[in-house]
C-alpha cells in the first residue's frame, strides 16, 4: 500500500467520523451478529474465489460507532493438466465500524487488522503463508423485521504481496 493510498483511507475513515450522524433507534443494536456468502478477487494472482463464507460480531459503544471482529473464508479450485490446483484464504480481523442511518438504510464504513492466512495445492503440495492485512470497506443494512437486517458489504484488503476484494451477503441479527 502506498503512502498516498494510506493517507486516503485515514482521511476518509476520519471523516466518516466527523460527519456520521447518529443512526435511529432501530439501529443502534448493542450486539450484531452477521453470517453470509463471501466472494473474494485476488488481483495479484488474477484468481476467483468463489466459495466463501464471513461472519462477524460487532458491540455497539453508542449509537454510530461500534468496535467488531470479523473472520471469513474463501477457495476455489482450478483444473490444471495433471492436477487440479486448490487455493484457500482465511482471515481475522479486528478494528472500528461507523453506521449511519440514510432513509431505509444503515450504510456502514469499517476499518479492520488483522492477519490472513492463504495456501495453495498442487500436484500433492501445498504452500501456506500468514500476512498482516488491513481491511477497510462499507456496506448497507435492510431492515426485516425488529432483530433482523440483510447485509451487503464491500471490502479491499491489502497486504504486504498486494490487494484484493471481498464482496459478502447474508443476514445479521441485531440485539439490543
Amino acid at each position: 500500500m502506498t503512502a498516498r493510498t494510506s493517507t486516503l483511507i485515514v482521511f476518509l475513515l476520519a471523516a466518516s467520523l466527523a460527519i456520521a450522524r447518529p443512526a435511529a433507534a432501530q439501529s443502534a443494536a448493542r450486539w450484531d451478529v452477521f453470517a453470509g456468502y463471501a466472494f473474494d478477487r485476488d488481483v495479484v494472482d488474477d484468481v476467483n474465489l468463489d466459495t466463501g463464507w464471513a461472519a462477524s460480531v460487532a458491540r455497539g459503544m453508542n449509537g454510530w460507532l461500534s468496535v467488531v471482529a470479523d473472520v471469513s473464508g474463501a477457495r476455489t479450485t482450478i483444473a490444471a493438466t495433471g492436477t487440479d490446483v486448490t487455493l484457500a484464504s482465511v482471515t481475522a480481523v479486528a478494528g472500528a465500524k461507523v453506521a449511519a442511518r440514510v432513509g431505509p438504510f444503515v450504510e456502514f464504513g469499517e476499518l479492520l487488522a488483522g492477519v490472513t492466512r492463504t495456501q495453495g495445492t498442487a500436484f500433492g503440495v501445498t504452500s501456506t503463508t500468514t500476512r498482516r492485512v488491513v481491511q477497510a470497506g462499507g456496506g448497507l443494512d435492510y431492515p426485516i423485521g425488529r432483530r433482523l437486517a440483510a447485509r451487503a458489504q464491500v471490502d479491499v484488503r491489502v497486504t504486504s504481496v498486494g490487494r484484493d476484494y471481498r464482496v459478502a451477503a447474508g443476514l445479521a441479527v441485531l440485539i439490543r
